[in-house]
């Protein structure tokens, strides 16, 4: 199993667009940087990768269908929506087995899974023992954060 341990806030969404909505349901979406949710989706492809939130938004909303809302109103990426829908309810349900927290997420998925494969995207804690890649929050998920993270899927 590989596993994509993602943030929001200062990871995939994008500082200057703002959302008059006032669910988390429809703000989020509106408020994610696309490239930054492209990149991150496409690279879960290509490690056949769950991709799990440890945003403490993810206490309030899927997710997944935050994700999903993104490439399917904002991209013509059919391919990367196919795969997250595909995965949506292998996603939900391994989430609902874990415990909210940063660090508590992936403690608690280790334990479950300790011959998994898995990377963590942060920008503002450090998670020692997680295999964080820091991403800067001024600038979100980059294509270098997305190289550095490969090599936890050798």
């Amino acid at each position: 199993m590989n596993v994509i341990f993602t943030d929001f806030s200062g990871v995939l969404d994008d500082k200057t667009r703002k959302s008059n909505e006032r669910s988390l349901n429809f703000e989020l979406p509106q408020k994610a940087n696309v490239n930054n949710v492209v990149n991150l989706v496409r690279f879960a492809k290509k490690h056949n990768a769950l991709i799990l939130s440890i945003s403490t938004y993810s206490k309030y909303v899927d997710m997944c269908t935050v994700l999903l809302r993104v490439l399917i109103h904002q991209t013509e990426e059919a391919d990367l929506q196919e795969y997250l829908k595909n995965l949506r309810y292998d996603i939900i349900r391994l989430q609902s087995k874990l415990p909210k927290g940063k660090k508590e997420t992936i403690d608690a998925f280790k334990k479950l899974y300790p011959d998994a494969k898995f990377v963590s995207f942060e920008d503002d804690e450090i998670l020692k023992g997680c295999n964080q890649i820091h991403v800067d929050s001024y600038t979100g998920l980059t294509n270098q954060n997305i190289k550095d993270a490969e090599k936890f899927f050798l």
